[in-house]
């Protein structure tokens, strides 16, 4: 690999890490103005609810919803502008791939409990009780094979 290649893969990661940098204190940025806003939101519910609104109580809530706002949107454009890493991208499409397998799995069971019920729905009532009579007497006869077993090993 020649040293151009290596010096633009640098500046790369560099250049990648200064955006999650950047990134991250954005959203800290958001997160701080948001809870700054519901504390503001609280208390002029509070105001509003045990007395008169202070006018400058609502503008800075109006303030702080405006840079609430201003960025969110600063945060978007970012995530537009700026494409997902590649490992990131591998991993979703994996977790895309792993998902679908388990939605078709799903679907599968859902036909065969399907397919059950209309295999007990054809047998109706009587066809239950043969069942239900079938079933006692193989669980009988496992428990008298239990039995059995017990009694030949406390013999040997």
């Amino acid at each position: 690999m020649s040293t151009f290649s290596t010096n633009i893969i640098t500046i790369a990661s560099a250049d990648l890490q200064d955006a999650r940098f950047h990134l991250t204190n954005t959203f800290t940025t958001l997160l701080t103005l948001h809870s700054t806003l519901l504390t503001t939101s609280i208390k002029i519910l509070e105001q509003t609810q045990h007395g008169a609104l202070a006018r400058h109580t609502k503008s800075s809530a109006d303030l702080l919803h405006a840079k609430a706002t201003l960025l969110g949107l600063q945060a978007k454009i970012h995530t537009y502008s700026h494409p997902p890493p590649a490992e990131f991208v591998a991993a979703l499409k994996q977790f895309k791939k792993v998902q679908g397998s388990g939605e078709k799995a799903l679907r599968d069971r859902e036909g065969l409990a399907k397919r059950e019920l209309e295999l007990y729905a054809r047998a109706g009532e009587k066809g239950m009780r043969d069942l239900a009579r079938r079933k006692e007497r193989l669980v009988g006869e496992v428990e008298m094979v239990e039995s059995a077993i017990g009694k030949l090993e406390r013999r040997g």
